[in-house]
């Protein structure tokens, strides 16, 4: 449990709330910290895990901004394609500060073949090879035009601009909340295959990440 969370459970309490609430908090020698939470529901059986890898949008270089955000989505694509997606919601995002991926559905325990299970074996093998290197220039070509359209989209938005002058007159511009994640048109075409293959190997390692896993049911 870390220092901020005990402002709200005394450090000498910690162990008794996670007993209490059903929560399992491991750190593993590999670097990997796992966070358990269980809810009793009756005739309720679903499951959220969540992985949270620590390096954000922060940390792209200034050649090449928005790589972070470029391949969550790359990533998330490779795990959308998948046979066994049914009843299961699967989502991503970037922020200044970490990247995560997100798989929620049914989790029957009597089940094992459907929803969330055979997604959860999809996603590890995709974040063991995150992404299939034949036709990582197609996807990267493709996959830039994508969140060229986000970006465009969000410039439209308003309330995207309002954020982004709140920030600005709140925090100091060196600020990691005021990075821009999204890039712009110079630096999403300056990434190249070389890029994506250099950043996954910094990004999708056991040091630093935390595994979430959420369940609620009666089995």
């Amino acid at each position: 449990m870390s220092r901020a969370n005990s402002v709200f459970v005394p450090e000498n309490k910690v162990n008794e709330y996670l007993s209490k609430n059903d929560i399992t908090l491991e750190r593993m020698q590999n670097g990997i910290t796992f966070v358990g939470v269980s809810r009793l529901v009756d005739d309720d059986n679903q499951a959220e895990v969540v992985l949270k890898f620590e390096s954000g949008s922060y940390n792209d270089p200034s050649r090449i901004q928005g790589i972070h955000h470029l391949v969550e989505h790359l990533v998330l694509n490779r795990i959308n394609k998948n046979p066994h997606a049914t009843d299961v919601y699967h989502n991503a995002y970037t922020n200044y500060k970490n990247v995560s991926i997100i798989l929620s559905g049914i989790a029957n325990t009597k089940v094992t073949n459907y929803a969330i299970w055979p997604m959860i074996k999809h996603m590890a093998r995709v974040i063991k090879d995150p992404l299939a290197s034949k036709t990582l220039a197609k996807d990267l070509a493709s996959e830039v035009k994508v969140v060229l359209n986000e970006l465009y989209e969000k410039q439209a938005d308003m309330k995207w601009h309002h954020y982004k002058f709140l920030n600005r007159c709140i925090y100091d511009p060196k600020n990691p909340i005021c990075t821009d994640g999204l890039g712009n048109e110079t630096t999403l075409s300056k990434i190249s295959k070389e890029d994506i293959e250099r950043i996954l190997s910094e990004l999708f390692i056991p040091k630093g990440l935390t595994v979430a896993v959420f369940t609620e049911g009666d089995s």
